[in-house]
């Protein structure tokens, strides 16, 4: 708020995460309540429909913002009650980093894994009602058992805990929901960063056994056969490749997502089979979902009902939430203030006006709508600047090169979202095809 001038109401929520939020099985279908965390959400909404006024807000120009996770929930208040709640909760939505996990029923035998396992961990086993023996434990016991299976109850960038398909909040796949173009609100600005997969794949793919190996991991409905159609999908161009691991490697840097190579094989972070892998997890669980989200609310596929516009982060680093310092700050030395000025200010006109409409220093800067069939999209990038190496993730010693100085300028322009990266748009079709065994 403090960087623009527009005059508008910021309310913060906070609902239940993990098992407190998340957890399901039979028991928790049959004693409590599924997909609390997003109940606690649509509860949220609702008092900023009775009392926002009080605030000098406006409840009929309600705008929902998340990033990762925090995206996710953005999309599944967009499916809500089967696209039944029109905008009589929000009307705009913001949506970064787009997060889509696995959804099973309550019933699922994933479902029962994860609720068995805390079971466990919090000591209630061998009881013989372990919904009560749950009900029993003080927080701490909860908590102990909630941070075991967050990180430990999924694969490697998955995690333990997942909104489930309860019949009601959520009454179908969402990818099916968001093909059928059957969404809440009227308005969505929706992103991802160019560089999603790194940190949820794991750091030392090297061959093409260990991705086929990971891909199982992380799709276990997906047969050898159906593995092999996704490597298809996502070829490698071996040439120029080592032939050892002690030969130099190719050379890493950010591509400009229209000549080859692609990011199937090349990034600012990696090359080969472990580029292959990030690329695949992020289109996979990240960028797709974009895309999808982006259709269902686009002109052409809604009679002109909603919009959609849909941007790539492209500054380097491009890793996954790193638009969320932009408004959350500090500022990164690798973005320049011209950079965040067009950045809020499109977000603010999506707040104020439902669109982000022309942006940039003098306005000068045309957003096209995405529409299903001729989908564009705003890569907003950078030039100039000295390269300098930063760590990411601070005390891990993971780096990368990245542009920082006074001769840092925005770069920002539409590019056709389905011929991006060597056919992005046809990969993300192939994704809903198998949407069924990932599922989502």
């Amino acid at each position: 708020m403090d960087r623009t001038p527009k005059n508008f109401v910021s309310v913060v929520i906070q609902y239940r995460l993990g098992a407190f939020g998340f957890m399901a099985g039979p028991d928790i279908a049959a004693h409590g309540v599924l997909n609390a965390g997003m109940l606690d959400q649509t509860l949220a909404l609702q008092w900023v429909q009775r009392y926002i006024h009080l605030f000098g807000g406006d409840p009929s120009r309600v705008t929902i913002a998340g990033e990762s996770a925090g995206a996710g929930s953005v999309i599944l208040h967009s499916t809500a009650y089967g696209g039944t709640v029109g905008t009589s909760l929000w009307q705009s939505g913001y949506a970064a980093s787009t997060y889509l996990p696995p959804e099973y029923p309550p019933t699922h035998p994933q479902s029962n894994l994860v609720y068995n396992t805390f079971v466990e961990q919090a000591g209630c086993n061998g009881a013989k009602d372990k919904y009560a023996c749950l009900q029993s434990k003080d927080t701490l016991t909860l908590q102990k058992a909630n941070y075991q299976l967050a990180f430990h109850a999924a694969p490697y960038g998955l995690y333990g805990y997942a909104p489930v398909i309860d019949g009601d909040f959520i009454r179908t796949r969402t990818s099916v929901q968001l093909a059928e173009k059957r969404v809440n609100g009227k308005h969505i600005m929706v992103g991802t960063a160019a560089n999603e997969g790194v940190g949820f794949t794991p750091f030392n793919l090297t061959t093409q056994a260990a991705t086929m190996q990971y891909l199982h991991s992380i799709l276990p409905g997906f047969s050898a056969a159906d593995v092999a159609t996704v490597l298809a999908h996502y070829p490698l161009d071996t040439e120029g490749e080592p032939d050892s691991p002690s030969a130099p490697q190719p050379r890493k840097f950010a591509t400009d997502g229209v000549h080859s190579p692609s990011a199937l094989n090349t990034s600012s972070w990696a090359t080969g089979e472990q580029q292959r892998a990030d690329n695949i997890l992020a289109e996979l669980v990240f960028v797709c979902p974009r895309y999808w989200l982006a259709d269902a609310f686009s002109a052409k596929g809604s009679h002109g009902r909603t919009t959609a516009h849909s941007f790539q982060w492209s500054v380097i680093p491009a890793t996954h939430a790193s638009t969320e310092a932009l408004f959350v700050g500090p500022q990164p030395p690798f973005v320049a203030s011209e950079t965040v000025r067009t950045f809020v200010d499109a977000l603010t006109s999506l707040i104020t006006k439902g669109d982000p409409g022309c942006i940039g220093s003098n306005k000068t800067i045309h957003w096209p709508q995405w529409e299903a069939g001729g989908s564009r999209f705003l890569n907003l990038n950078q030039t100039g600047g000295v390269v300098q190496s930063i760590e990411v993730i601070p005390g891990t010693g993971f780096e990368v090169d990245a542009y920082v100085g006074n001769g840092l300028e925005g770069n920002v322009a539409a590019f056709d979202g389905d011929a991006w990266e060597g056919g992005r748009g046809k990969r993300c079709d192939f994704w809903r095809e198998m949407s069924a065994k990932v599922p989502y």
